[in-house]
């Protein structure tokens, strides 16, 4: 994040990452902004990346000292939810 702000200038960007992407961005402290678009299906696999997944250490505390603040909720068509959230570091 330091070398696209510096080399383009670029102080906010959109991560569509999958579980791993999003973590290392959660656990480095570099997400502002939780956008979460769900839809009402069931997808029927195991074993996939949660929203945020980690691969260190299974007892390490990544996400500690950090909190969601509920800003909006909305409701899209076909039943799809929308939820926005600000991201707090204690």
């Amino acid at each position: 994040m330091e070398k696209l702000h510096l080399e383009f200038g670029l102080k906010n960007l959109l991560l569509e990452g999958g579980g791993i992407i999003n973590g290392g961005f959660l656990q480095a402290g570099l997400i502002a902004e939780l956008s979460l678009m769900i839809y009402s299906g069931i997808d029927e696999l195991k074993g996939l990346p949660t929203i945020f997944d980690y691969r260190g250490n299974e007892y390490e505390l990544w996400a500690l000292g950090q909190s969601l603040e509920h800003i909006s909720t909305e409701i899209l068509p076909d039943g799809m939810v929308w939820i926005r959230y600000n991201l707090h570091k204690k």
